[in-house]
């Protein structure tokens, strides 16, 4: 008896960890987001991975979050060796896709913080699903960016 109530236990503490957000199929795993460099930041990075364990396609139409004016969805490209940032009006997630947001890659910048990104401390987004609906993530805030591209000047 005492040793069911022990992993009763430790199945209950799995299920309420907050590794990752759940909505309908559509996965958010390991939210992150790069300390600000200077107090004076004016944009910051979020990266995480979204996982469809769907069998229909879902797409990534909006991000919202109080940290900022606005939140979006950035993809850098090299193009003759020329780092390039551009805006992503929408991102589908294939039937078993896994999609990782990181520097220099995708990822979601956040354009005019209301403060800076402090290591430590969490900032919260809501990200807009044409099917799964609005998921709130928590991303853990990190060392400073160090990636190819600035998130400090816009």
């Amino acid at each position: 008896m005492r040793n069911n109530l022990f992993f009763a236990g430790l199945i209950v503490s799995a299920l309420v960890a907050p590794v990752a957000a759940l909505a309908s199929d559509i996965m958010i795993m390991s939210p992150t987001a790069a300390a600000s460099v200077t107090p004076k930041a004016r944009t910051g990075a979020v990266y995480l991975t979204l996982m469809n364990h769907g069998t229909e396609p879902d797409t990534l139409v909006g991000i919202t979050s109080a940290a900022s004016d606005a939140a979006e969805i950035h993809q850098t490209t090299n193009e003759n060796d020329v780092m390039k940032m551009r805006r992503l009006d929408r991102l589908e997630i294939a039937p078993g896709a896994t999609v990782d947001m990181k520097a220099a890659n995708l990822h979601i910048m956040l354009v005019g913080l209301m403060a800076p990104l402090k290591t430590g401390e969490k900032v919260a987004l809501e990200l807009q699903f044409e099917k799964a609906g609005i998921v709130k993530v928590e991303a853990i805030i990190g060392a400073a960016s160090t990636g190819d591209h600035n998130h400090t000047e816009q």
